[in-house]
């Protein structure tokens, strides 16, 4: 435990906001120096992002074992507020989310290997920007194994997550024409009033009791109160666990782009983001079973929920792959200043995984 927690400090002191180009190599070098002598593959090599799998030696089904490099932060955050433990709870940019998940899987990932267990390891750095990058290299990563497990935390409540709600992510831009709001407003077309359209279209599919939800979350346009605006644009989420609701978001832009062209307006549709739901399956029943009775005879309290935030199980599970998520150890308040990691359910996370793999195989 010294040594995780001492790893775990210089990890979490390094910047790796999703855009942290340097930070972000630091990390991996750490990643390939803690699997040296593995077979490691960097792709997307010179890019910002690079995704790294990792094969042992070892022969036999293939687990998969998951996890991001990256955090949501921005450069700076470390010196303003490096890591501390505090009565046995670790602080720091990332702690949970998943700095201490990974380390957590390198451990398990060495003594499965010692007992001879055959591991895929794929580590990505660009998860909290929905994986533009990574997503098909996932995909891939997933062939010719058996089960999967990603080492997000756990819950507050120390549950594991079985499903995961799917998102889909645009950008709409909108240009129409300008003019003098007082002197000749028939002369132009708002493009701000055009984006009502859009927010009154959108939201009337919102529908919270079956799940399916839509947030408008940027708006930008406009120069001032006397000029009609010539462009405008927004950027909004869908979540659901229906992959049908995702067409009727789709149906929904395509119809009031066509409206809005009839009146001489342009627009641009961009999908900037997208995650499948993650769906349980029947073989996510074996995977909870083994938990549930693994759980027991160490004597650790879990449950399984289901959540509206995404991972990269997602595209694991939409591959058809059996997957637990949530594997880490015990964490909360993800992305922001209060974020912490329970130093106690360490261990005890490692020891539970690593078992339930070894049970399965």
């Amino acid at each position: 435990m010294e040594t995780y927690l001492r790893k775990l400090e210089h990890i979490v002191n390094i910047d790796s906001g999703s855009y942290s180009e340097k930070g972000i190599r630091e990390v991996v070098n750490f990643i390939k120096q803690e699997f040296n002598g593995w077979d490691i593959k960097e792709k997307n090599k010179d890019s910002i992002n690079p995704i790294l799998i990792i094969e042992n030696k070892n022969n036999g089904p293939k687990v998969l074992l998951a996890g991001h490099l990256d955090t949501v932060f921005p450069e700076g955050t470390v010196k303003e507020r490096p890591f501390k433990i505090k009565d046995e709870i670790a602080y720091g940019a990332g702690v949970a989310d998943m700095k201490s998940g990974i380390l957590s899987l390198i451990k398990v990932a060495k003594d499965l290997t010692e007992e001879g267990v055959a591991l895929r390891i794929i580590l990505n750095t660009d998860e909290e920007i929905s994986s533009p990058y990574s997503k098909d290299h996932i995909v891939e990563a997933c062939k010719n194994t058996k089960f999967a497990y990603v080492f997000e935390p756990a819950r507050k409540n120390g549950n594991l997550v079985v499903e995961r709600k799917g998102i889909s992510k645009y950008k709409v831009e909108i240009e129409g024409k300008s003019s003098h709001a007082g002197i000749n407003p028939e002369l132009g077309i708002s493009s701000i009033h055009n984006l009502g359209i859009w927010i009154n279209g959108l939201t009337s599919l919102i529908d919270l009791e079956s799940g399916n939800s839509i947030n408008i979350g940027l708006i930008n346009g406009g120069t001032g109160v006397n000029v009609v605006a010539d462009k405008a644009e927004f950027i909004f989420e869908s979540r659901t666990m229906d992959k049908t609701f995702f067409t009727q978001v789709e149906k929904t832009l395509n119809r009031i782009k066509s409206e809005s062209e009839k009146k001489g307006i342009k627009i641009n549709i961009s999908q900037i983001g997208y995650r499948p739901p993650m769906k349980a399956n029947k073989n996510t029943e074996i995977l909870k079973r083994s938990f549930l009775e693994e759980a027991e005879r160490l004597n650790i309290k879990i449950g399984f929920e289901s959540t509206g935030g995404g991972s990269d199980a997602n595209f694991i599970a939409d591959y058809g792959i059996p997957v637990i998520d949530g594997v880490g150890p015990i964490g909360g308040n993800a992305h922001s200043k209060d974020e912490y990691l329970e130093i106690n359910s360490i261990s005890e996370r490692i020891e539970l995984v690593k078992n339930v793999i070894l049970n399965l195989i």
